[in-house]
């Protein structure tokens, strides 16, 4: 629609009232979609917050009639001309998309390009970069005047009367520092001083080096735990398809499925070793998770156990989400104490492999309680029994799951250390108890020589490891550490044969934090 200047404030007002709802229609879409893929790809986490206009100017979405019509004016007047179609205005309405790293904005940038490359939308005036610090296909980067961002004007269809939705794609830390200058600046109603604007402009470029700096300490961060990452994943993954094929071994199939339960965990298991996991399409992710579900009513620990071993693999934010609901379900449907403890055996142990430690220790916390209250209530010395086993495995995985968080910030409020030294003394206890070992302070290197490849082994062996990576974790001196190490070969040379991969996968793990923790301790020692 043209317009011919001058345009009165009445003219853009009706245009507005007219076609508005189009405009709207057009950024709620790009909107969604970008909420959307915010939710369901793990690599859009990285983006903090997702906003318009009218987030931020109590629901006024469209930009103000008097802009509109000075940005009409100067554009007629810079090009000579009279005539101006008010559909080329390219943010009339528009998104910011704040990350919090730079490097996070090509992310963002490689989605959206996506988007355009498959022809869902259509991107208008772009300037590509393929290289630089910003990179993009058919966005446009902004490195000028002490503002660093990505803008893309995107319309649905390639038609003059197509209203174009901008993005601005930018760092939290920019996207604050905005707000700041737009109010002091825009809406300052007297002049402002060339030399103040001048340092606006340098105090955002000085903003833009330290989101770099910052990024680079992310990366150095990052790079010094993606070892320890890569191990660790191995043995949450390990862990929870080793269990889900165990439980799902007697079940068999359900009624309208030919597919068994230990044949949907050994799909599972086979795309995880295909390290094809990306090449999974939505089709066959809700198709797993789908038949997963059906298995709920015949077994819930299966279908749990089925769908976080299926999340583990995906790193499927909705996979996970719907695993942890049925896990929830499964919990509330225990009507009495024995089979709320067997849920809890199980979902601590899923939150654990889907990464979700500080939820496993809560989980695995509250269940102490139970098996206690189950212990006292017992009159028969096999239920005793068994629900002291159930309690040295939470106490010991508790033992486990503090001393992992070591160090982080999490765990500096559970006060790790401390707790992962106390759930291990109520795990020597515990086997005190079960009659495995003489006393709670006895050597672990005499447990070690005395482990048999019997129905007591894996216990044993598992609760040791546990212990010795506690050392590790909790040691304060390097000769500590060498003598954790030390238990650690030594344990690794007594394993029993009949405990499969899981044990070397756990060796790898705490040998890696082993030296790490060695070689800390050891430089701490020569610079005193």
């Amino acid at each position: 629609m043209e317009f011919t200047v001058p345009v009165s404030l009445a003219d853009i007002a009706k245009f507005l009232e007219k076609f508005g709802a189009r405009y709207q229609a057009a950024l709620n879409e790009i909107k969604g979609n970008l909420n959307e893929a915010r939710k369901e790809l793990p690599a859009l986490s990285c983006i903090y917050s997702i906003y318009s206009r009218s987030d931020k100017q109590h629901g006024h979405e469209y930009k103000s009639t008097r802009k509109i019509r000075l940005k009409i004016h100067d554009y007629c007047s810079e090009h000579g001309i009279t005539k101006y179609n008010i559909y080329q205005m390219p943010d009339i309405v528009g998104i910011t998309v704040a990350v919090l790293y730079p490097s996070d904005i090509n992310v963002v940038n490689s989605y959206i390009d996506g988007l355009c490359k498959s022809g869902k939308y259509v991107p208008i005036n772009s300037s590509p970069s393929p290289a630089g610090e910003i990179r993009t296909a058919y966005g446009t980067v902004m490195q000028e005047k002490g503002y660093h961002a990505c803008h893309y004007r995107l319309k649905k269809r390639n038609a003059d009367s197509e209203p174009i939705v901008e993005i601005q794609v930018k760092t939290v830390l920019h996207d604050a520092w905005g707000l700041k200058t737009h109010d002091l600046t825009y809406k300052n109603e007297s002049s402002i001083d060339e030399l103040v604007l001048a340092q606006f402009n340098i105090l955002g470029d000085v903003l833009a080096k330290l989101d770099t700096q910052s990024d680079v300490l992310r990366s150095s961060i990052s790079k010094a735990q993606i070892a320890r990452k890569a191990k660790l994943r191995s043995v949450q993954l390990e862990t929870i398809l080793s269990t889900a094929k165990l439980m799902a071994k007697p079940i068999g199939a359900v009624d309208g499925s030919s597919i068994t339960a230990l044949e949907l965990s050994e799909r599972i298991e086979n795309i995880h070793k295909s390290g094809k996991i990306n090449n999974i399409g939505n089709a066959e992710r809700q198709d797993i998770t789908e038949l997963a579900i059906k298995f709920f009513d015949k077994s819930p620990e299966c279908c749990c156990l089925i769908l976080s071993a299926f999340a583990a693999v995906t790193e499927d934010a909705v996979v996970k989400s719907i695993a942890l609901e049925r896990i929830s379900m499964w919990e509330a449907a225990a009507d009495d104490l024995d089979k709320r403890m067997k849920a809890m055996l199980f979902s601590h142990l899923a939150y654990y492999c889907v990464s979700d430690t500080p939820a496993a220790i809560d989980i695995a916390e509250e269940a102490i309680h139970v098996a206690d209250d189950l212990i006292a209530k017992a009159t028969d010395a096999k239920v005793v029994e068994a629900n002291q086993r159930r309690k040295n495995s939470f106490v010991s995985s508790l033992a486990y799951y503090h001393a992992e968080l070591i160090g982080s910030d999490e765990g500096r409020k559970r006060k790790a250390a401390k707790r992962a030294g106390e759930y291990l003394d109520q795990s020597m206890k515990c086997l005190v108890d079960l009659g495995l070992i003489s006393k709670p302070d006895e050597p672990i290197e005499e447990i070690i020589e005395r482990v048999k490849d019997d129905g007591n082994a894996e216990r044993l062996h598992h609760s040791i490891d546990n212990a010795i990576f506690v050392m590790i974790q909790t040691a304060v001196s390097s000769p500590q550490v060498r003598e954790a190490l030390r238990l650690l070969d030594l344990q690794k040379k007594k394993r029993p044969a009949s405990l499969g991969t899981l044990p070397q996968l756990l060796h790898e793990l705490h040998e890696h934090h082993g030296r790490i923790k060695l070689f800390e301790l050891e430089t701490a020692e020569i610079g005193a």
